[in-house]
């Protein structure tokens, strides 16, 4: 890490202004095993603001309660102290950074609705994998990624030239931010957490959201909640590209590919709900920003088409096969290896309209499409797309809506 680099971090973020006294002082009271609920209420009740945007929040689809709460005292005894104050912890940092960013290119509310959906998404898959505190990874969800707003605001033109880089290399944002900066936003994201006193388990799933290995349900579930947010077209975080999920996530998360796409299924409404709690000015039902819009001819205009994916990757969540599906293809999942007969090679053939051949590596996913066509002759009438990620999948929507079967097989 470049010494300068950080230095002006580490200045800049000093003169960063604190969040409001009511965040910090709630953080202390709830973290008093001698407070009470009527302190708890006091603090609260001290930012009227605060207080509004709470109470919206718990009566929204989001903590779906069966009546609804007018008081924060009643809030406070529904929900607990760490609830509370993880609520008003996440109303408080948003408010502040709503505001901060100069880049065209990144896009604030596609940002803003990419981290609600990674925050619900979280505290639904803690829940299912058992943790304590899932709302504790609704906060580390929706601010996992801050760090990203920090440098699009003290940092643009570096920022500016991350992202750009991001889209035209083809490899991870942290990767380009540190050739640009010597430090990624997840490091930039645990300092100014840190500074403002987050309690330590979210500065951690904060600064290491996008380490190799999660290293408890926490970090994992918000891992997991990114990629799946990604995968299902639910905002933008700037990051453009679907990457690989590290196999050690699922061993902290035991959910399935049906149950994952039930709990996002789920969580629509909460989504809904929170975006326009952050966005006064949206109607719910409103259309989003970013990527959820794919700008291109549809899929339903262009008629359906049915993509067969080959691929090794048997974990629960195949994030491309998510997004596919999410833009209107229907996809089948196939397995390069072991023997097939004659004629289900025959049908393969028959009904894919496009063939994609997703491996670890462009030289493999060349491979086992040479392989898949010398052994499946039929498969010569049927444009294949070879990939690896990480990848643009808008660039594979793309190719896939405008191949045809005279074309030759092509890589993204």
């Amino acid at each position: 890490m470049s010494k300068s680099a950080l230095e002006v971090l580490v200045g800049r973020i000093a003169h960063l202004p604190s969040l409001p006294p009511v965040v910090h002082r709630l953080i202390e009271v709830t973290q008093d095993p001698d407070a009470s609920i009527e302190m708890v209420e006091r603090v609260i009740r001290t930012d009227q603001s605060l207080t509004a945007k709470v109470l919206q929040l718990v009566n929204s689809a989001f903590f779906a309660l069966s009546g609804r709460v007018s008081t924060v005292r009643h809030a406070v005894v529904i929900l607990g102290f760490e609830a509370l104050r993880n609520t008003a912890l996440a109303v408080c940092t948003y408010e502040y950074l709503s505001g901060c960013g100069r880049n065209e290119q990144f896009d604030k509310r596609a940002f803003w609705e990419h981290a609600a959906a990674v925050g619900i998404l979280a505290k639904r898959i803690a829940a299912a994998a058992g943790a304590a505190k899932p709302d504790e990874a609704f906060v580390a969800g929706l601010l996992h990624d801050l760090g990203k707003v920090v440098l699009d605001e003290y940092f643009p033109a570096e920022f500016a030239a991350a992202l750009a880089a991001c889209r035209r290399r083809e490899i991870a944002l942290e990767t380009c931010e540190e050739e640009a900066l010597g430090f990624n936003h997840c490091f930039a994201g645990a300092a100014v957490a840190r500074k403002w006193r987050f309690p330590p388990q979210l500065v951690e799933a904060i600064g290491r959201h996008h380490d190799s290995a999660p290293y408890d349900v926490l970090s994992a579930s918000v891992m997991l909640a990114d990629a799946a947010a990604t995968a299902w077209r639910l905002g933008a975080s700037g990051d453009p590209l679907l990457h690989p999920i590290s196999a050690a996530v699922w061993q902290h998360i035991e959910l399935d590919e049906a149950a994952l796409g039930r709990t996002v299924e789920g969580s629509r409404d909460e989504i809904a709900q929170v975006r326009v709690l952050f966005y006064s000015d949206l109607e719910e039902g409103a259309p989003a920003s970013g990527r959820r819009e794919w700008q291109g001819p549809l899929v339903e205009e262009a008629g359906v088409k049915r993509v067969v994916l080959v691929t090794t990757d048997a974990a629960p969540l195949v994030p491309l096969k998510a997004y596919l599906e999410a833009s209107g293809f229907v996809v089948d999942m196939a397995r390069p290896d072991g023997p097939r007969p004659a004629d289900e090679a025959e049908g393969l053939a028959d009904e894919a309209e496009c063939l994609v051949v997703l491996m670890p590596d462009g030289e493999s996913a060349a491979q086992v499409k040479d392989e898949l066509v010398a052994t499946w002759p039929g498969l010569t009438s049927v444009p294949v797309l070879c990939v690896a990620p990480p990848l643009d999948p808008e660039a594979v929507v793309a190719h896939l809506l405008g191949a045809t079967p005279a074309e030759a097989a092509d890589t993204v």
